[in-house]
């Protein structure tokens, strides 16, 4: 047998990175590790269902035939193993499946915390907070903020007055909303500033000696320059007298704190590099308006003595706004603690910090003990010998921190017993703005292996795609490779440190089916100034002329932002072709049935507020108000009250709007759900605007099936492949760029840590201080990576076509996005670049059938008797079908049913006395009222005439007569002399046939161990599936 060794894994697009994972995890399993020994995450719960899915595909296959067991024998490196074997570790997988460690990282922390909360600091019940509430949250702290502070806080005030000039300026509604809109995208990135650190402090920036100094008196200064001006350019035009006057009037009114016009500061900038004139000599030349005018070397002194006071103002006000900011912040945050975090209210953020606090020192103003976290780590490291991580470019680093001592256990451990295995790929790193820090990838391995020794093996790389054509990976080998990138570099101004990251990332990708003309990469441009719908509408028809849903090939339309979804859709279906949009949306706020009802929601919050009242007005919510608009109010709020928010909404749209048409029956739906969910966290006691506000961030995902042309985000693409897929939206953003998500700039040093935050200036003024510089050009490089990283996964999601869309560009162009990429490296013929067989899809998808293999004599709901008898448990699995993502999402559900049939089993017999519904959550509330007040459900609760015994919940273990033994709970049994009735309650959302499908082989099994335990006959058993639903 081999040693184990920990290994890290570059994986390239389609090389089988899922495949290498699964390996190495029955790997561990064939050397006799423990299945609950085993920590497998990853970063969506998608992602870990299919991990999940594939170990047991992979087991189930070579359990069912000696060809299955030779494959996977090899591929983990046991020739010996035979089918007999991986049923055996099949059977202990299904065994153990509640204590399997198989989730995310999110996942992961979460249960640490909720097992060790008094460690954590933390008492009481601990609710991870969803991302529509987490918006009502921080809106309640800043309710509390602004009552505490703006009536008597100086500095708030100052704050205030420098946001109601963003707001005017970004033409934002209200102050309100770019407060919110602030701390909403700073909080995070307060809470990973280290305390000792203030944003906008000039010394953690420039130490001793900041940059433009500010001599002043500049309205004088700007007077004499004025004067000098006349003097020397009398006979200037008067338009540029005009010019010249508006300029300097708006410089000399410049003060600290106010914002400084692009106008003034693009004179300071013309002033500090003004070269010297072309038409005069001793003299320098100083643009304004197209017009070139002269000035004596001997003004040079005062000309940028004004210009740098421009910049100490613009830079000033920065300073003054950053720091502003962070007290802001700081406000929100310590109202925060003490009104959310301490309630046991926690955002997945707070739970990794919390746990990564005793190597990043306090967080959110505390901080792990210590010994707390080393008795933490003791039980956790006593847990798990192998880790096993996915997708490991997306780590942050306080994720790191969070398990670093775990992984160190693991590491340094001399038995050869453990292991840390991690894979990824560093050119798919498109989630930095999430926290995800690709470097760690590589950092981790360097740490471990700088003595010397090579405790993490780095020698192996996946470079083989079992995904892409030849042609595709041809295209992308030519187009991203670091030569490519170098050669290109002087013209679209790749940064350094971009380019070097990418090389270090770079592996050839090569096919594993080398054969030709499979497939076709097409690069089509367009000599036309229409905008964007000119190119979905170029996709659309290029999508019907090629028909691929007709011909069986998946396909999709991949685009950079959720807004140009619709459009694409709209062009596809105009077509006359299936399509869908994919990814996440509100389904609260796109509609107008959801608009009007959510202003009806606000007026009954706010009834002064006129235009929220002409809003209802002008919608078919206004019939509710014929008998007045108060009556309406008060009778509204009294359901809201007793009834709760989904019943009302209920009741509201069935009366305005009976007759909704699909799309609106369905977004009504939504809105139901969103009211039930805002119930469930708020405990019915969420207020009018906190519904308004949960209901408008509400999301919901939808997924298109294969029978459609599926639309979606590049990101949302992540890990899907597709046989077709078609790029409209490759231009119009540079490579080289900076994000504009957030007005402050954390500056990050080597070791990842935060050394200072400020609002950076422009781009220009940046330039012209090495400090700043420094800064921006770390973002630049930063976005830019990113950038090729999200091109990469694009091109890489294509199986066989792969179908660029782009507008003609001139050869005068100064554009350096990702078209003008593809224009220097490609060449074309007649507006067209073509590599491969353009006829490949015409044939349509080749299908391949094999015949179904036969289990291994097993079944997954129940288990051969054996010495050491382990009951199954019939109502775990539907069937022999072990789904992954199913089993991952399941608990919500689970927690509602075990509501509903714990009060279910208050009900002795109907009519009689009913279950406490207001000691439920909203959602089993109504569904038990609803079930309850159905005349035809009150048959299964009959007293029957006869004597009889009723059992309630009753659970039982029982060996069947042929040796099985089985184990369960019975929801509600009725027994008689002769007969008996088994009533089984399911919250599945489901027709009756999907129910009997999923769980008919449940209920059998029931009926047999009711017949052992009764010493009835099964005939004389009836039983029943009830839908609760």
């Amino acid at each position: 047998m081999n040693p184990l060794r920990h290994q890290r894994i570059i994986a390239n697009a389609g090389s089988g990175k899922t495949y290498r994972l699964t390996s190495r995890f029955i790997e561990l399993l064939a050397r006799g590790v423990p299945a609950e020994k085993i920590i497998a995450l990853t970063f969506t719960r998608k992602a870990a269902g299919e991990f999940l899915d594939a170990i047991f595909e992979r087991l189930l296959k070579a359990s069912s035939s000696d060809m299955g067991a030779r494959e996977l024998a090899g591929a983990v490196g046991f020739p010996a193993l035979k089918q007999a074997d991986f049923h055996r570790l099949l059977e202990d997988m299904v065994r153990k499946l509640p204590q399997l460690a198989l989730g995310t990282l999110d996942g992961f922390f979460a249960r640490v915390v909720r097992v060790f909360p008094l460690e954590c600091g933390l008492a009481g019940e601990i609710t991870v907070l969803d991302p529509q509430f987490l918006d009502v949250t921080r809106r309640g702290v800043l309710a509390a903020v602004f009552r505490a502070h703006a009536a008597n806080d100086k500095s708030f005030a100052e704050l205030l007055e420098l946001l109601r000039q963003e707001s005017r300026n970004r033409q934002s509604r209200t102050v309100i909303e770019t407060v919110d809109r602030q701390v909403a995208t700073l909080h995070e990135k307060y809470l990973q500033t280290p305390a000792q650190h203030v944003w906008g402090d000039p010394s953690d920036i420039w130490g001793e000696h900041p940059p433009f100094q500010n001599s002043g008196h500049l309205s004088a200064r700007v007077e004499l320059f004025a004067d000098e001006l006349e003097e020397i350019h009398s006979d200037m035009e008067d338009k540029h007298r005009e010019g010249w006057r508006e300029l300097l009037d708006e410089i000399g009114r410049l003060k600290a704190g106010h914002v400084v016009p692009k106008e003034c500061l693009g004179f300071a900038l013309k002033a500090l590099s003004a070269p010297p004139s072309k038409k005069a000599e001793e003299c320098f030349d100083l643009k304004l308006s197209r017009k070139t005018f002269a000035f004596p070397e001997t003004l040079r002194p005062l000309v940028e003595d004004i210009a740098k006071s421009i910049l100490s103002i613009d830079l000033q006000t920065r300073i003054t706004r950053s720091r502003a900011l962070h007290a802001l912040v700081e406000k929100f945050e310590r109202t925060y603690q003490r009104t959310v975090r301490q309630a046991g209210k926690l955002t997945f953020l707070d739970i990794t910090g919390m746990l990564a606090s005793g190597d990043t020192g306090a967080w959110s103003g505390q901080s792990l003990r210590p010994h707390v976290r080393q008795a933490i780590d003791y039980r956790l490291d006593a847990s798990y010998d192998h880790w096993l991580l996915d997708e490991f470019q997306d780590t942050s680093r306080l994720q790191w921190l969070a398990i670093r001592d775990l992984i160190d256990e693991v590491i340094q451990s001399e038995s050869g017993r453990r292991s840390f295995f991690y894979v990824g790929d560093t050119k798919q790193a498109i989630y930095s703005w999430r926290g995800g820090d690709s470097r760690l990838f590589d950092d981790i391995a360097r740490y471990y292996n700088a003595s010397g020794e090579d405790r993490i093996d780095v020698s192996e790389s996946l470079n083989t795609s079992y995904r892409s054509v030849p042609e595709i990976l041809e295209s992308v080998n030519t187009l991203f490779s670091p030569g490519n990138l170098s050669d290109q570099a002087g013209i679209i101004e790749f940064p350094a440190a971009t380019l070097s990251r990418w090389q270090a990332s770079w592996r050839q990708h090569h096919a594993s089916n080398p054969q030709a003309g499979r497939g076709c990469v097409t690069w089509q441009t367009f000599a036309t100034d229409e905008g964007s719908s000119f190119l979905d509408q170029q996709a659309a028809r290029l999508a019907a002329e090629i028909n691929p849903i007709e011909k069986g090939w998946t396909c999709a339309v991949l685009v950079q932002t959720n807004s140009r979804i619709a459009s694409v859709v709209n062009a596809l279906r105009a077509e006359g072709l299936p399509a869908a949009a994919e990814g996440r949306f509100f389904p609260c706020a796109d509609n107008e049935l959801a608009g009007a009802l959510l202003a009806l929601v606000h007026w009954l919050a706010h009834p002064h507020d006129t235009l929220a009242e002409k809003h209802v007005l002008m919608s078919p919510f206004a019939t509710l108000w014929h008998e007045g608009a108060e009556h309406f109010r008060l009778a509204a709020l009294h359901l809201i009250r007793t009834q709760g928010f989904a019943e009302a909404v209920r009741q509201w749209v069935n009366q305005a709007a009976p007759s909704r048409g699909e799309y609106l029956q369905s977004r009504f739906e939504t809105l139901i759900e969103a009211a039930v969910e805002f119930e469930a966290v708020t405990g019915g006691t969420g207020t009018l605007d906190e519904f308004v506000t949960y209901a408008q961030g509400f999301t919901d995902t939808e997924i298109g099936s294969g029978d459609t042309i599926r639309v979606m985000t590049i990101h949302a693409s992540k890990g899907l492949d597709f046989d077709m897929v078609i790029l409209p939206e490759v231009q119009g953003v540079s490579l080289p760029s900076r994000r504009d998500d957030s007005s402050i700039h954390l500056h990050v040093n080597d070791h990842g840590d935060v050394d200072w935050g400020l609002d950076l200036p422009n781009k220009d003024v940046c330039e012209a201080d090495p400090v700043l510089s420094e800064a921006y050009e770390q973002d630049v490089a930063e976005d830019c990576y990113e950038n090729l990283c999200l091109y990469y996964v694009a091109l890489t999601r294509a199986k066989r076509g792969l179908y660029l869309l782009t507008t003609a560009q001139k050869d005068s162009t100064t554009s350096r996005d990702f078209n003008r990429l593809l224009h220097l490296t490609f060449p074309r013929k007649s507006g067209r670049y073509v590599l491969g067989n353009e006829e490949w899809h015409a044939a349509g998808k080749p299908v391949t059938i094999s015949a179904p293999a036969e289990p291994a004599g097993f079944d997954a709901s129940v288990s051969p008797i054996r010495t050491a008898r382990t009951a199954s448990h019939p109502s775990e699995t539907h069937s022999s079908t072990l789904p992954g993502r199913a089993i991952l999402a399941a608990q919500a559900s689970a927690d509602l049913g075990v509501e509903i049939h714990a009060a279910l089993a208050e009900v002795e017999w109907l009519p009689g006395p009913t279950p406490d519904l207001d000691s439920v959550s909203p959602e089993a509330a109504m569904l038990l009222r609803e079930f309850l007040e159905n005349p035809e459900n009150a048959v299964h609760f009959e007293k029957p005439t006869r004597k009889s015994t009723l059992w309630r919940e009753k659970a039982f273990d029982v060996v069947l007569p042929d040796g099985r033994r089985v184990a369960g709970v019975f929801d509600r049994v009725v027994v008689q002399a002769d007969q008996a009735l088994l009533l089984d309650f399911k919250t599945d959302d489901a027709e009756p046939a999907e129910l009997e499908k999923r769980h008919g082989k449940q209920i059998a099994v029931y009926r047999e161990c009711l017949a052992a335990l009764t010493g009835l006959p099964e005939s004389a058993i009836e039983a029943r599936l009830v839908p609760v639903r």
